[in-house]
C-alpha cells in the first residue's frame, strides 16, 4: 500500500506504521490540499523571510479590498475612510491566525480578550453569525469592513473604539518603582 502525497512523493505503508509517522502523512496531506506548500511557510510562527512575505502578501489582498471600499458610492460621503480602512486592516492582519484572510471564532476571541472583554464561546458565535448572516463560522475582510462602516456594528465598533483607547496609555518602561506600606490596600 502506498500514499500519494504530491506529484512525485510516494511513502510506502512500512514507513508509515507508527502512530507518529500516520499523524504526520495526515498533516502533510492537509497542508497540501489548503495549498500552503512548503513546511518552512507552515511552521515558521517566530518569523522571519517566509513570515514577512506571507504579511506582505496578506496586505497586498486586503489593499485591494480596500481600493474597491474606496471607489464604491455607497461610501463616498465617508471622509476619513481611507484612515479607516488602513487601520482595520492593521487590525485584521493582528487576528487573522490562520493566515487564510479570516478570522475564525478563536481569532475573535483573542481580540476580545486583548481588548478585556471576554465572551463566551457562544457569543463569540452569535457576533460571528449577526456580521455573517449565519452562514460561515468566520469573518473574511469584507464582512469585516462592511460590519464595521455599517449601522448595526455596535459591538465590533467598541472594539475598535477600546483597542485605540487602550493604545494611548504608554507602558511603563524599566523596573517598578518601589513600593512601601501606604501604597498596599
Amino acid at each position: 500500500m502506498k500514499l500519494q502525497l504530491q506529484a512525485g512523493m510516494i511513502w510506502s505503508s512500512v514507513v508509515c506504521r507508527s502512530t507518529t509517522n500516520i499523524n504526520l502523512v495526515k498533516w502533510w496531506q492537509q497542508s497540501v490540499r489548503l495549498g500552503q506548500g512548503t513546511l518552512g511557510i507552515i511552521s515558521n510562527r517566530q518569523g522571519g523571510k517566509a513570515f514577512g512575505i506571507l504579511k506582505a502578501q496578506q496586505e497586498s489582498r486586503l489593499e485591494e479590498v480596500n481600493q474597491e471600499f474606496l471607489t464604491d458610492e455607497k461610501y463616498k460621503d465617508d471622509e476619513e475612510l481611507d484612515d479607516k480602512l488602513i487601520s482595520f486592516k492593521r487590525k485584521y492582519m493582528d487576528f487573522d491566525l490562520n493566515d487564510q484572510g479570516e478570522i475564525d471564532i478563536m481569532g475573535l476571541k483573542m481580540m476580545m480578550e486583548k481588548l478585556g472583554l471576554a465572551k463566551t464561546h457562544l457569543e463569540v458565535k452569535k457576533m460571528i453569525a449577526e456580521v455573517t448572516g449565519g452562514s460561515s463560522e468566520t469573518i473574511c475582510y469584507r464582512d469585516f469592513v462592511k460590519m464595521m462602516l455599517g449601522k448595526r456594528s455596535a459591538v465590533l465598533k467598541l472594539i475598535m473604539m477600546f483597542e485605540g483607547r487602550c493604545s494611548e496609555t504608554p507602558k511603563p518602561i524599566g523596573p517598578p518603582p518601589k513600593r512601601d506600606i501606604r501604597s498596599l490596600p
